[in-house]
């Protein structure tokens, strides 16, 4: 999942950080994950140090649900209502629970199965404001489709981008 992560929100995180630096607000991006097993603030950190964001351009807001599915849709509306520019989704139950809450706001999934599970109809053209990986291919299959999909998942999280910080 961590190597998903990293490329998840590739598309948000390769978009004009000077830009989004030079907005009187800083941009905030939720992360909503179900446990905190396998996930780190830094590695998020890290990741989007490598596509140009520096510390202080942007604030993460981290919900972890500590293992209950149960508390997550209620942890989604919490960065609703905290108007973030956009939420990262770990894992399956995160995703859903960010779809449930929000049709405005884009989310980032890396989750397994997204056709399968109800999330998007299609992987290669997710519709409304959802995007992503599928973590359940394989390394190889993820880089292909990474690769294929690249230009697709920029020009769709720069309409996004556009669109909420007013671009």
């Amino acid at each position: 999942i961590l190597a998903g992560l990293a490329s998840a929100p590739a598309g948000v995180l390769a978009l004009a950080p000077a830009r989004a630096a030079a907005q009187a607000a800083v941009p905030v991006i939720g992360v909503l994950v179900i446990s905190d097993e396998h996930f780190t603030t830094p590695q998020l950190e890290q990741a989007m140090q490598e596509r140009g964001w520096r510390p202080g351009t942007y604030r993460l807001d981290v919900k972890f649900a500590q293992g209950k599915v149960d508390r997550l849709e209620a942890l989604a509306r919490e960065l609703v209502t905290a108007k973030v520019n956009a939420i990262v989704a770990l894992y399956t139950p995160s995703a859903l629970a960010a779809k449930r809450v929000t049709g405005t706001i884009p989310i980032v999934m890396s989750v397994g199965d997204p056709v399968g599970n109800g999330i998007v109809s299609n992987v290669t053209r997710p519709e409304g404001n959802i995007t992503g990986i599928d973590s359940a291919k394989t390394k190889e299959q993820q880089a292909a489709a990474a690769l294929a999909d690249r230009e697709t998942l920029i020009r769709g999280m720069y309409r996004y981008w556009r669109k909420v910080m007013g671009l």
